[in-house]
């Protein structure tokens, strides 16, 4: 079983969400114009706490259950921090409530 690829709890996922082709690069540019991008494989696992929010299309309760999962090994609490990674999630996170999204079992 593989972990949730939102949450990140180890072996809860239990659905799939595959992206389109033409799903949008998300990435992080600096002052200098210099870019990082954070293109994915166009899948992304969930469970079920996480797919019933992406179902809903439910972002900040997403971001709100994502942040609190991951608030232990990340630096979360620095709100400069926090808010570039909720951006970041955003981007990638609206790529998978897209309606071109399949969604199926694991």
């Amino acid at each position: 079983m593989r972990d949730c690829d939102f949450c990140n709890l180890p072996g809860t996922a239990r659905w799939k969400y595959v992206l389109s082709d033409d799903r949008p690069v998300v990435g992080l540019a600096n002052d200098k114009g210099e870019a990082v991008l954070f293109d994915d494989d166009g899948i992304w696992h969930a469970c079920i706490a996480c797919a019933l929010l992406i179902d809903r299309e439910d972002m900040a309760g997403l971001l709100d259950r994502v942040t609190r999962a991951l608030g232990a090994v990340l630096p979360l609490k620095d709100t400069d921090h926090r808010e570039t990674w909720q951006a970041l999630m955003v981007g990638q996170y609206a790529a998978v409530m897209e309606a071109s999204t399949v969604k199926s079992r694991t």
